[in-house]
Order: structure tokens, then C-alpha cells, then sequence
């Protein structure tokens, strides 16, 4: 077990969690808390043999409706207090005792335990019981490791056959996969720092099968991953381009405001000034760049947030001489004084809204690879790595570098690192 990670699932025989675990403890007590804790803890320690776990996923849980009035209440609630509740205070105390310092204890909570309940008042007090020991746990003095972390999620409904089961009529698109869940888990157990702030409940809301992220697509079509697109007609004129995206966002927004603009419009044309399409191509970077990055500045200035982030895509040849695709060169040279331009004050955006620029050498996309077959991939910054970097910047606000910042992605060897200017 030394070199493994060990991670303990609590409700490892659940759907949510992997029934193909290595160990094993099977709970025979379900009637007595103190003996289940007993029962379970001295089947820990058993199995751990005095090795510390990186983390424990309480995932053990269920539902039993009813009100006050209900003929079950109390046996309801009794249920759901011990499905949820003392799962949950029973893998504290495994934490207190066998989770690594900097470890991750999840709880799982439930969205509709924030507010009243009075359909389900056992299911809803039981997950605010849960909420509340979230945040307790997560506090000084509570018993757990030093600089461990307790989150919990808080889904509405999960996507299992259990539900789809009972509920084959509901709309499963407004239903959280598995796979979100665990690969969410999964980045948070190995990834410190991609965690929340300790003690927070992190709501999992899913619309037309996304979760969390409500995204509106600006482009020449329309996008089947975006919730909304604003489709983009007029590529010869910018101010008429400007008014039909700005009233396009305007319209889909209907008074509501954005956490974030990520400007990834652009594209590439070489030539020097001998080239015969020279001006052509240079026309063309204008408008693939710094039109659609000004055009997000202006969008930003009346649809972001306070706090808010607004990203756009510069170019790390830009920040010297290009005389082999000029064009390209002082587009994004323009986009990268605008960067700096809108994160001085007076610059019409949002209060604490952040602007910054990714410079990447090159992006590892299908095109590049169509194009430059035999080129060296380990040396081009993978879409994942931007898409990352982007939702930390945009989710916490105390990981973006200080706005204006003009951020080199440079990548050898398959590794990639920032550059800060």
C-alpha cells in the first residue's frame, strides 16, 4: 500500500461510489450509531494497518419524503438521519484519525436542504445536519489534519439507474452525471490546488445536461455545446459587427450579468511586407484578433460582473519582431496593449474585474495537427491544459495573476508552465 494512493469510499456497495474496491468493511449494525462507529472504525484500522488515507468520499446517503402530517414521518426521518447523517459524522471521526495532513474528506449534501423542505422535512433536515457538520469540521479546534480539506456536494438529483428507474419520465438533461461527480472527486483528492475553499458546499446544478457552467457562444455558427450562441452575420464592418453581437448578448442575457468573457477568437496568416497578400492578411488578423477582442471589452464593460474575468488570446511571437507573418504580429501586439489598457483605471470595466492574456506558442488543436503533421506535440500546450487554467482563473479569483498580466504558456516535453509578464 505504500506507493498507492488509498482513498476509503463510504458507501462503496452505492451507485455512486466503485463496489471493486481492494478492502472491504461490511456494516452488520444499522440500528445503534455508537456501534456502528465502533463496527466501522476498528474495520478501518484493521484494514489500514496504521497507513494514513489521501482520502474519504462519503457518498452514503438516500431519500424518504413526507411531512409533519405523514404517517412515516418519524420512521422517514429516523431512515434518513441514518443514511445520511451518521455516514457522514462516522467518516469525521475515521478522518480525525486516518487521513493524511493536506487529505480530502467529501460529505454529500443536497441543494434542496438550503432552503425549507416541507415535502420532505426528515430528507431536508438530515442534509442540513450534514451541511452544518461541513463547516464545523472544516473549522479550527475541529480534530481534523492539519491542512485537510471538507467539501460537500450538493447535487439535486444524480443521474442513477435507481432514479431513471422511478422517475422515467423526468428530464434526465437537468439530472448531474457520475462521471461529472467523480471526475470532480478525483480532481479535488489529487489536486490541492483545485479545491475550494475548505467547509464549502458546492452546489452541482445541471441544465441541459452541463452542470455549473451556464455558457453563451459568440461565433460565424452556432455551438451545440453552448446553452445560448449569438451568431455572427457581418465580418466586414466592425461597428456593425459590435452592434450585432452586443445586441445579440444583451438580448440573451435579459438583465442578468456574466462571471466571465473568454475571448479565444483569432487564427493565422504569414507574410511578410514583400507578400502580395500582405494587406490581405493583415486585414484578416484585424478582424480574426483584435475586432473580436475589443468587441469582448465592450461586452465586459456593460455584462460582467463585479470581480468578474474577462480573458483574451495574444500570442508569444508577438512580444518581438514577426517579420515572417507581420500581419499576425502587430494584431496581437494590439491585443496585448489592449490587455494592459483595460486593467489600468478608468478603463470602463467592471469594480475588481480581471483582464488577462494567454500567450501560447502553439495550441494543440486538429487544425495545427492537419498542418503541421510532423511537427513536435510534446511542444505544443494541450486545450485541456487552457480550458483548466481558464475555469480556475474564472472560479477563484485568488489564483489569477494580477490583471493586465500577459501569461506565456510555454510547453516542453509535454509539460507546461506560465510565464508572467
Amino acid at each position: 500500500m505504500s506507493s498507492a494512493k488509498r482513498v476509503l469510499v463510504y458507501g462503496g456497495k452505492g451507485t455512486l461510489a466503485n463496489d471493486e474496491a481492494n478492502e472491504s468493511v461490511i456494516i452488520a449494525n444499522l440500528e445503534c450509531w455508537t456501534a456502528q462507529e465502533t463496527e466501522v472504525v476498528t474495520g478501518v484500522n484493521n484494514i489500514l494497518n496504521e497507513e494514513k488515507l489521501d482520502a474519504i468520499i462519503c457518498v452514503a446517503g438516500g431519500w424518504a419524503g413526507g411531512n409533519a402530517a405523514d404517517k412515516d414521518f418519524i420512521k422517514n426521518s429516523d431512515l434518513v438521519i441514518k443514511q445520511s447523517l451518521w455516514s457522514s459524522a462516522i467518516a469525521a471521526k475515521i478522518a480525525v484519525t486516518y487521513l493524511k495532513e493536506g487529505g480530502l474528506l467529501t460529505l454529500t449534501g443536497a441543494k434542496d436542504a438550503l432552503d425549507a423542505t416541507p415535502e420532505m422535512i426528515g430528507y431536508g433536515f438530515a442534509k442540513a445536519a450534514v451541511h452544518h457538520l461541513t463547516k464545523s469540521i472544516a473549522a479550527e479546534k475541529s480534530g481534523l489534519p492539519k491542512k485537510s480539506s471538507v467539501l460537500t456536494i450538493l447535487p439535486v438529483i444524480l443521474d442513477t439507474p435507481l432514479h431513471r428507474k422511478f422517475m422515467p419520465k423526468n428530464d434526465f438533461n437537468d439530472w448531474t452525471p457520475l462521471e461529472f461527480v467523480a471526475n470532480l472527486t478525483y480532481k479535488w483528492a489529487t489536486k490541492m490546488e483545485e479545491r475550494p475553499k475548505s467547509g464549502s458546499l458546492v452546489e452541482l446544478v445541471t441544465e441541459n445536461g452541463k452542470t455549473n457552467l451556464w455558457v453563451a457562444s459568440v461565433d460565424t455558427t452556432a455551438s451545440d455545446e453552448a446553452n445560448e450562441s449569438v451568431i455572427i452575420k457581418n465580418l466586414d464592418c466592425w461597428t456593425t459587427q459590435e452592434t450585432e453581437v452586443v445586441g445579440g448578448v444583451n438580448t440573451i442575457l435579459n438583465g442578468e450579468k456574466l462571471d466571465a468573457i473568454i475571448c479565444v477568437a483569432g487564427g493565422w496568416a504569414g507574410g511578410s511586407a514583400a507578400n502580395r497578400d500582405f494587406i490581405k492578411n493583415s486585414d484578416l488578423m484585424v478582424k480574426q484578433s483584435l475586432w473580436s477582442s475589443a468587441i469582448a471589452a465592450k461586452i465586459a464593460s456593460e455584462h460582467l460582473k463585479e470581480g468578474g474575468l474577462l480573458t483574451l488570446t495574444g500570442a508569444k511571437a508577438a512580444l518581438d519582431a514577426t517579420p515572417g507573418m507581420i500581419g499576425y504580429g502587430f494584431a496581437k501586439a494590439a491585443v496585448h496593449h489592449l490587455t494592459k489598457s483595460l486593467a489600468a483605471e478608468k478603463s470602463g470595466l467592471p469594480k475588481d474585474g480581471s483582464v488577462l492574456a494567454i500567450l501560447p506558442v502553439t495550441l494543440d488543436t486538429p487544425m495545427n495537427r492537419k498542418f503541421m503533421p510532423k511537427a513536435d506535440f510534446n511542444s505544443w500546450t494541450p486545450l485541456e491544459f487552457v480550458a483548466n487554467l481558464t475555469y480556475k482563473w474564472a472560479t477563484k479569483t485568488e489564483e489569477r495573476p494580477k490583471s493586465g498580466s500577459l501569461v506565456q504558456l510555454i510547453t516542453d516535453k509535454g509539460e507546461t508552465n506560465l510565464l508572467i509578464n
